[in-house]
């Protein structure tokens, strides 16, 4: 298996998120996120446990109103940044 450092991730459902407590919370919460890397794997929903079991490092989530702002969830600190 590829090792992807990185994933970009929107919240699934069109979920507001307007702020990155949220997205955390929604991310602790095991809440569904959608890829949006471009992929085999672009539009499938994931969550926090499933994406836990992968060589993923880090994900990029876009929140706000048109996804304008991200956060990145560092997976080997269990941090937002």
């Amino acid at each position: 298996m590829a090792y992807i450092p990185e994933l970009f991730l929107i919240p699934a459902y069109n979920r507001p998120c307007n702020s990155k407590k949220a997205v955390w919370s929604d991310w602790i919460a095991c809440r569904d996120f959608e890829i949006v890397t471009f992929g085999p794997f672009m539009g499938r929903k994931l969550t926090r446990i499933g994406i836990e079991k992968s060589n993923i490092h880090a994900v990029i989530v876009r929140y706000g109103k048109d996804y304008e702002k991200s956060a990145r969830i560092d997976l080997t600190k269990n941090t937002i940044v």
